[in-house]
């Protein structure tokens, strides 16, 4: 395996987790604003 090769399955490895991250993040903020809806009543 070469450092290009390498660079690319660090990325894609780095790639799948940022995902996940971002769609925990992104369902955490539809949550909060769930909540704030609620309870400001609008």
């Amino acid at each position: 395996m070469n450092d290009h090769e390498r660079a690319i399955e660090l990325a894609s490895a780095l790639s799948s987790v940022d995902m996940e991250q971002c769609k925990m993040l992104a369902k955490e903020a539809r949550l909060d604003t769930t909540m704030d809806h609620f309870e400001h009543g609008d």
